[in-house]
């Protein structure tokens, strides 16, 4: 409030003095950035052009000492100079949307691509300097730092879109084979590799940059390895006169072989033959040298 008493007892004693012509060039003196004082002096202007016309008025028609006119005008003054101040100091000053507040002063924001390297005063406005690399800044501000670019980590599953410059953000999307768990301005913060389905389970839905991997259970008589996009039937060894030799599973295929070959007609066949080359002479024999009959017989 200081810089406030200074321009009240300025622009009082210049009333005081009837000194209007110092008065406004008091006014247009006044720093650039001394926005308040500039107000409360051309506030003070305007009550004493009211007082000096009311006065007028008042005894325009009436002789008055003049003393008398100096007191009463003087009186005017401070009432309305009482009230006034009652009005400006209740108020909270507001800045516009391009500056900052120090103290009773509004100052200039540093623009895009820029911070703050020195706060304005009475006598020099805001001093800024360029964002240096690595760093940006995409408004205006007050900040005496930028911001850190952000990093698109590969490890984390990220990759760059769009490269950070002293004016805007770094974009980050997914690597293949990620997907985005969590959304920043215009691109990813963070992502998450997609779903590795099982064995038995098929690909019912391919991961998206936006969305996982989606799996599903195989039904019975098929099989996947996890990396199918849908279940295969299993093999059938008797359609393709094959044995079977593995029963399939949900995760595998049955396994199939070449048939074992049929003994049961060799052993017949050979038991066929054994019986006619041996049997058969065998009981002829027998029946021939027992049924002969001698050819002479002695008495």
């Amino acid at each position: 409030m200081g810089l406030f008493w200074a321009c009240f007892h300025r622009a009082g004693y210049l009333f005081l003095s009837r000194d209007m012509a110092t008065l406004h060039r008091t006014c247009a003196q006044f720093p650039v950035l001394s926005h308040q004082c500039r107000r409360w002096c051309r506030c003070f202007g305007f009550i004493f052009r009211l007082v000096l016309n009311l006065s007028q008025r008042m005894f325009s028609n009436q002789n008055c000492d003049p003393d008398e006119e100096m007191m009463l005008e003087t009186k005017l003054w401070l009432l309305l100079t009482i009230c006034t101040l009652k009005i400006f100091t209740g108020q909270t000053l507001t800045c516009h949307r391009t500056e900052y507040q120090i103290g009773n002063e509004c100052c200039p924001m540093c623009g895009i691509g820029s911070r703050v390297a020195i706060y304005c005063t009475e006598s020099y406005s805001t001093r800024c300097l360029p964002c240096t690399e690595g760093t940006f800044m995409d408004q205006e501000t007050d900040h005496r730092q930028c911001y850190p670019c952000t990093k698109c980590d590969a490890g984390s599953g990220l990759r760059t879109e769009t490269s950070c410059t002293n004016t805007s953000d770094a974009v980050c999307q997914p690597l293949e084979g990620f997907f985005c768990i969590e959304s920043a301005e215009g691109g990813c913060a963070a992502a998450k590799r997609h779903t590795s389905c099982k064995p038995g389970e098929y690909i019912s839905q391919n991961g998206s940059s936006v969305s996982d991997t989606v799996c599903s259970p195989c039904s019975d008589g098929s099989f996947s390895d996890g990396t199918f996009s849908s279940c295969r039937p299993h093999t059938q060894c008797e359609s393709k006169s094959l044995q079977q030799l593995v029963q399939g599973t949900e995760s595998s295929d049955a396994q199939c072989g070449e048939r074992d070959p049929d003994w049961t007609g060799v052993i017949v066949c050979g038991l066929v033959f054994w019986i006619c080359y041996l049997v058969i002479p065998l009981v002829f024999c027998f029946t021939f040298v027992g049924n002969e009959v001698p050819k002479y017989k002695r008495s």
